[in-house]
């Protein structure tokens, strides 16, 4: 019977060793789970941190590129919001009707993979045309670029006819998109002359409804209700802004010499610094415990 006891006794104690290191095994097990699960977190939450900097940045740049600050692209700027010209959208002139009012351009999509007409958002009614007018002489001094007004929607279906060269197959020049101008195009204006569709447009750092800096953007048409839309997150989040000018989204404005100046005319390049932080905190190796900030610098020379 002692025997017996002795042998009970032996096996609860080996039980007991071998729960004990179960559970020491099971505690490393799942230290490892959770830290990979916080390494995949941070990870994530500092990539996207990453993609917002470099979002700022992509959508600017290609905005402010076309911009031509002294022919008055710029409407207002300052340290968090610029007012500009955008260009949703080009096309080039296929046919003028004898009025000198309506005038057909290109299909979105041609044989030949030209991009004689591309918009990012359809044109309507009440958006700005700037149209080339070459002038009475070859010399570039007489060149300029006209301001129409879209009176109307656009329609589909209108013919750009393929001797303009501008359409190579029967298909593709019943697909043109017909134009309505106010005023008449001038003399000068032919086949060929090229479009820039023109809106009022802003881009903006702003806080939304969860508390979060955002950029944002909207833009304006004259005949819509209202003109202009409410802002719209396209990038984000960003740092709040500040006094110090370390804020989410800060813009620069320089002058032709480097200089900073208030005057839109004068702009010759912006200096953009894009701020993120995410937006829990990073406890990975290698990073301060606390959320953490990435910032991107980028330097945009208008085409003047």
């Amino acid at each position: 019977m002692l025997s017996a006891r002795r042998r009970t006794g032996f096996t609860l104690v080996e039980l007991l060793i071998v729960i004990v290191i179960l559970a020491v095994v099971l505690t490393c097990v799942m230290t490892i789970f959770v830290q990979q699960q916080r390494f995949y977190s941070d990870s994530s939450a500092i990539i996207e941190t990453r993609s917002s900097t470099r979002d700022a940045a992509y959508v600017l740049q290609s905005d402010f590129r076309a911009l031509s600050p002294k022919s008055g692209d710029i409407y207002a700027m300052g340290s968090s919001f610029v007012e500009f010209r955008s260009q949703p959208g080009s096309t080039v002139v296929c046919s003028i009707d004898a009025s000198r009012t309506v005038i057909t351009v290109p299909p979105l999509n041609v044989a030949t993979g030209a991009a004689l007409t591309s918009w990012l958002t359809a044109p309507t009614t009440g958006d700005t045309l700037l149209i080339f007018d070459p002038g009475s002489t070859p010399a570039a001094v007489t060149d300029t670029f006209n301001v129409y007004t879209l009176a109307a929607v656009p329609t589909v279906n209108a013919s750009c006819p393929t001797t303009t060269g501008l359409t190579t197959t029967a298909g593709e020049a019943t697909q043109g998109f017909s134009f309505k101008v106010t005023p008449a195009l001038t003399a000068g204006t032919t086949v060929g002359s090229p479009i820039r569709i023109l809106r009022r447009a802003r881009y903006e750092l702003y806080q939304a409804a969860s508390g979060n800096w955002y950029l944002g953007y909207f833009d304006c048409i004259p005949t819509r209700l209202p003109v202009c839309n409410s802002l719209q997150p396209i990038a984000g989040p960003y740092v709040a802004p500040n006094l110090g000018g370390t804020g989410g989204i800060v813009f620069t404005y320089r002058d032709s010499l480097g200089a900073v100046t208030a005057n839109p005319l004068l702009v010759r390049r912006v200096d953009l610094a894009a701020r993120a932080q995410t937006s829990v905190s990073v406890h990975t190796s290698g990073y301060k415990s606390g959320p953490m900030t990435d910032s991107m610098f980028v330097s945009i020379a208008p085409r003047n």
